[in-house]
């Protein structure tokens, strides 16, 4: 929003806007919109308008992701290899005489 706001000269205008829409009224209009309000007392409002979920912050939800990319046990970590490009995975596993 800075870079953009500030080559036209909007910058005080679109910190205003983002402001309000965490405010009582901008939560009011976002969910009469069908926009699922963040503030708690507004939400209560209009909770028949938006089904029960298990919300989770973007925050929580980069944790969850980076901890099932880790490899959790010996055999993940074992089985990770690295192919040159056109390398069949049986090339990989078929042992050569030597």
């Amino acid at each position: 929003m800075d870079k953009v706001a500030g080559k036209h000269g909007t910058k005080q205008v679109a910190q205003a806007y983002l402001e309000y829409l965490y405010t009582d009224a901008g939560q009011e209009i976002a969910a009469k919109h069908f926009y699922r309000p963040r503030l708690a007392s507004v939400a209560a409002k209009y909770e028949a308008q938006f089904p029960k979920l298990a919300l989770i912050t973007i925050d929580e939800g980069v944790r969850r992701v980076e901890r099932r990319r880790r490899p959790t046990s010996l055999t993940e970590r074992c089985s990770i290899r690295s192919t040159s490009p056109g390398a069949s995975p049986a090339a990989l596993s078929t042992p050569t005489k030597g």
